[in-house]
């Protein structure tokens, strides 16, 4: 994937946040698919998420194979 596919948002606080405030440019983009990219133990309560306030997404998950936050081990 070009690393120009690549969007981060980093300004919310918590998962209802980085869902409304990631939708917002999602949507200026006119996207339809969405890969969704966290931590394994908080990528289903992402896609919960972002389906519930994207409902007109296709999105798909993508467990990160570890943490960058805990040193890069994997868990």
């Amino acid at each position: 994937m070009p690393e120009t596919a690549i969007q981060v948002e980093d300004h919310s606080i918590n998962t209802k946040e980085n869902a409304e405030f990631s939708l917002r440019r999602l949507r200026a983009l006119k996207s339809q698919r969405v890969i969704l990219t966290t931590s394994w133990y908080h990528s289903r309560r992402a896609l919960k998420c972002f389906r519930h306030f994207g409902p007109e997404l296709t999105l798909y998950s993508c467990p990160a194979p570890f943490d960058a936050r805990d040193g890069g081990e994997r868990v």
